[in-house]
């Protein structure tokens, strides 16, 4: 894992596994990026302001968006965290994210 300095993370907080994740990352000196969107949030309906000068190790928690994804993965490494399947996109995992 990247030294904290060097890692965004970017969740929701849309219930209490995302208000957890949150707690810890800002406990840890994250850069944290608090997305106000529901639940079922996105990364292409993220405000843009969320994505200006992120590090270069970004964690997106349960927030899919393929072609955000995608075009972060070119000047970022991504890790992506999620548990959960929508639809064609499968990202099951029997783990929490948190």
């Amino acid at each position: 894992m990247p030294p904290v300095s060097n890692l965004s993370l970017l969740s929701p907080h849309n219930d209490a596994e995302a208000a957890t994740i949150l707690d810890i990352a800002r406990s840890l000196g994250l850069d944290v990026r608090e997305s106000n969107q529901p639940w079922g949030a996105t990364l292409d309906k993220e405000p843009a302001e969320n994505f200006l000068n992120l590090k270069p190790n970004v964690m997106i928690i349960e927030m899919p968006g393929v072609e955000k994804e995608a075009e972060l993965a070119k000047s970022h490494t991504l890790f992506i965290i999620d548990h959960h399947s929508y639809g064609v996109l499968d990202r099951s995992n029997p783990k929490s994210s948190l």
